[in-house]
């Protein structure tokens, strides 16, 4: 954060200064300088601003005390007894919501101090597109980017008022529950771009379908500026849904794989030919195509000379980060940056947290997936895994929870999560948690099903890597399979299991710590095994059990 003054925080929140001092005392306050703002009074520096967030489980009016010791050099308070009590000792700012007031000051710090600022939104891939971004942007500007996981209402204006003014870009990720919530984000941070992923099935316990949840997404939209750029996903039929929606009232662009739809009003940068090379990494090369009506709709520059373009690969495994990929390559493009040089950045793009984590546990790999799940990014888990499995000639073992937040989808959904897993190349899944029966019955269903079109797995009908087909289709109206699995008994775990065919070996569990211990015993040298599942299932723990146990022996 530039430093700025005691007076443009008291501006900027709408506050009322408490402070028993005399009026030159008073008038020279106005001028303290504050170096940064904190809302933890363990971590808070010197000369920084502390504002009292309050929540349902923590108030943090009772740390003022602890933050003042620290050498905080303001408090934000909306309690009048805490700021008529520490008012003698420093300048104090009474308001009525010091969360609001955080956002307010964010917002006046990004309009007068911050130039470029990229926003991403979307169900799955948030923050490894912002990772891209920040990797495609790094060779030629000076990027911040979203640290850890501060990507809620508290999150982004911490990650705003840590940017510099001598930063180029701000690359900024944003989260969401409700509806509502990325209006507040977007009129806050006044994306220059903003970018959204896709549109799944996160949060549709909450908000109760995808249409729903396309709508929120979209009100990122809300605090773009005048002249910015929607930058879209242009396989997501939701998304090429709002692009229709928006033409002609706001700027966009697009990125796509293999091909771009027609008639998209804006530009859209393709990845062609992709690749899958042996290490699992995907190459491909990229493409721009115009919009139709270029001086109406277009949005990027055309390439100078495209055939110097040289194909791109990626340093990570996993043909779902091409996507990603393409955010970074078309941010960058968008901010007129030399493409070459920005795909040169995407070789220092690496995974953040749990987030297919390749780790090696004395010769047998675990791809550490379990920051979170959601139906589509457990079918790029499973794609991953099943790709190096044949590759390196390893057994490949899917071990997954279940995914949380699914709402009165929740049966259907891990139901077809099965009928895919059925398709894929796995030598032996492992399940846990309250909607196996309903995973496994999908895997009994597609495995009887027969050698059906291949899933994007690299499934049973072709096994040669990178093969690739169509998820069969599911009418769970027509299907007489019972999938609660709330009351999970032995006696269903058997039922469950003895459903399943040759040759993939499925095994179901209650809870995960049953699970750990029947598979740690059967893990063989050299296997490849996923770890996956919701955060509320912490799948990490199978992880650590594996390498702890492997350490040891």
């Amino acid at each position: 954060m530039d430093p700025i003054r005691l007076k443009e925080l008291i501006r900027a929140t709408s506050g009322q200064l408490f402070f028993s001092a005399d009026s030159a005392m008073r008038k020279e306050a106005m001028n303290y300088v504050l170096l940064g703002t904190s809302t933890d009074s363990r971590t808070i520096k010197r000369c920084e601003a502390f504002f009292a967030l309050k929540g349902e489980n923590f108030d943090g009016h009772a740390f003022v005390e602890r933050a003042v010791r620290a050498g905080a050099v303001a408090l934000v308070v909306s309690d009048l007894k805490c700021a008529e009590l520490w008012q003698a000792e420093l300048p104090t700012i009474l308001v009525e919501d010091t969360l609001t007031a955080l956002q307010k000051l964010a917002a006046y710090y990004r309009q007068n101090y911050l130039h470029t600022l990229v926003a991403i939104t979307g169900s799955v891939g948030k923050t490894s597109t912002r990772e891209m971004i920040a990797a495609a942007l790094r060779p030629t500007l000076a990027v911040s980017c979203t640290g850890e996981n501060l990507n809620n209402e508290i999150g982004v204006p911490q990650t705003v008022l840590k940017v510099r003014s001598a930063c180029d870009v701000a690359v900024v990720e944003m989260g969401m529950d409700h509806a509502g919530d990325l209006t507040k984000l977007s009129r806050l941070a006044q994306p220059d771009i903003a970018v959204i992923t896709n549109i799944g099935y996160c949060h549709i316990e909450q908000l109760g379908s995808q249409m729903a949840i396309m709508r929120a997404k979209a009100e990122i939209i809300n605090g773009l500026k005048a002249d910015g750029v929607l930058l879209l996903n242009a396989d997501d039929p939701f998304l090429r849904q709002l692009a229709a929606e928006q033409k002609g009232k706001i700027k966009q662009a697009f990125v796509a794989l293999n091909t771009c739809p027609p008639d998209l009003p804006g530009d859209c940068l393709v990845a062609t030919d992709v690749k899958i090379e042996v290490d699992g990494c995907a190459s491909f090369i990229i493409k721009l195509q115009q919009a139709p009506d270029l001086e109406k709709y277009g949005t990027m520059e055309a390439f100078v000379d495209s055939n110097r373009l040289p194909r791109i690969k990626l340093p990570v495994p996993g043909e779902h980060h091409v996507i990603n990929a393409l955010f970074g390559l078309a941010t960058a493009h968008l901010l007129h940056q030399p493409l070459t040089l920005a795909a040169n950045g995407l070789r220092d793009f690496s995974v953040i947290g749990n987030r297919q984590r390749i780790m090696n546990a004395d010769g047998v790999v675990l791809i550490n997936d379990t920051y979170n799940a959601a139906p589509e990014s457990i079918r790029a888990g499973v794609k991953t895994l099943c790709f190096l499995a044949h590759s390196e000639k390893r057994r490949a073992i899917a071990v997954l929870g279940g995914i949380a937040e699914l709402g009165n989808m929740a049966d259907r959904l891990h139901y077809e999560l099965g009928r895919y897993l059925a398709t894929a190349d796995l030598a032996e899944i492992w399940l846990c948690g309250p909607y196996v029966a309903a995973v496994a019955q999908g895997i009994a269903d597609g495995d009887q099903a027969g050698d059906q079109a291949d899933s994007q797995a690299g499934g049973k009908g072709d096994r040669s890597p990178g093969a690739s087909g169509t998820e069969p289709a599911v009418d769970l109206a027509s299907e007489s399979v019972a999938l609660t699995a709330t009351n999970y008994t032995s006696e269903s775990r058997a039922r469950a299991e003895a459903t399943i065919k040759p040759p993939v070996k499925v095994h179901v569990f209650a809870d995960r710590d049953s699970l750990t211990a029947e598979l740690l015993p059967t893990i063989q040298d050299r296997d490849i095994i996923l770890i996956k599942g919701s955060h509320s299932f912490a799948m990490e723990k199978v992880c650590d059990a594996i390498i702890s146990k492997r350490l040891a022996e």
